[in-house]
C-alpha cells in the first residue's frame, strides 16, 4: 500500500513539475514574442526616421516641403521578419498644384523593399510605380486598392471582407 502511495505521490510531483516547466516555457516564449515586437517597433521607428522623405525630388518639380508621412510596423513571428509600411503624401506648390502619394513596405532591419506604390494624385492615370513581391515574384498592380490588397499579408492582415462577413458592418 505504501508503495502505491509513494508511486502516486511521485507521479503527482512529476506532473506538477512538468506543468510548471511548461508554464515557464510558455511565459518565456510569450515574453520573447513581446520583446521581439517591441524591438520591431523600435527598429521601424528608426527606419522611418532614416528615410529621405524630406529630401526626395521629382524631375521637373521644385524640392518638396516636408511631406505628411506616417508608418506602422508588424513583426511576423512565422517569417521572423519586422516589416514597416510608410505612407506619405507630398504637396508641391506649383501651378497647378501637384500631390504625390507613396506607400512602401520594407524589412525594417534589412531595408529590402517588398512593396512600393507612387502616384500623382492630381491626374487620373495609373500609378507611376506599383508592385508587391508575391511568392518571390514582383507582381505589378494598377491601383492603390490593388496595392493594399496585395500588401496586406506583410502587415499581418489576412484577407477580410466586411461586406461578406458582416453585411458591410464592422
Amino acid at each position: 500500500m505504501n508503495g502505491r502511495i509513494l508511486t502516486g505521490a511521485l507521479i503527482g510531483v512529476c506532473v506538477a513539475l512538468v506543468m510548471f516547466a511548461y508554464g515557464a516555457l510558455q511565459s518565456i516564449e510569450s515574453r520573447s514574442a513581446v520583446e521581439l515586437q517591441g524591438s520591431c517597433a523600435a527598429q521601424a521607428a528608426r527606419f522611418f526616421k532614416g528615410t529621405d522623405l524630406d529630401q526626395r525630388t521629382t524631375p521637373g518639380l521644385p524640392p518638396p516641403p516636408i511631406p505628411i508621412a506616417d508608418f506602422q510596423d508588424h513583426y511576423d513571428a512565422q517569417l521572423r521578419r519586422c516589416f514597416v509600411q510608410i505612407d506619405s503624401t507630398t504637396s508641391y506648390d506649383v501651378s497647378p498644384p501637384v500631390e504625390i502619394h507613396a506607400k512602401t513596405v520594407a524589412d525594417a532591419f534589412e531595408g529590402r523593399v517588398y512593396a512600393d506604390f507612387v502616384q500623382r494624385i492630381d491626374r487620373d492615370q495609373p500609378p507611376d510605380r506599383c508592385y508587391v513581391m508575391v511568392n518571390g515574384r514582383k507582381e505589378q498592380c494598377a491601383s492603390i486598392e490593388e496595392f493594399d490588397l496585395l500588401a496586406r499579408p506583410y502587415m499581418g492582415i489576412t484577407t477580410f471582407s466586411a461586406e461578406k462577413n458582416y453585411g458591410g458592418k464592422r
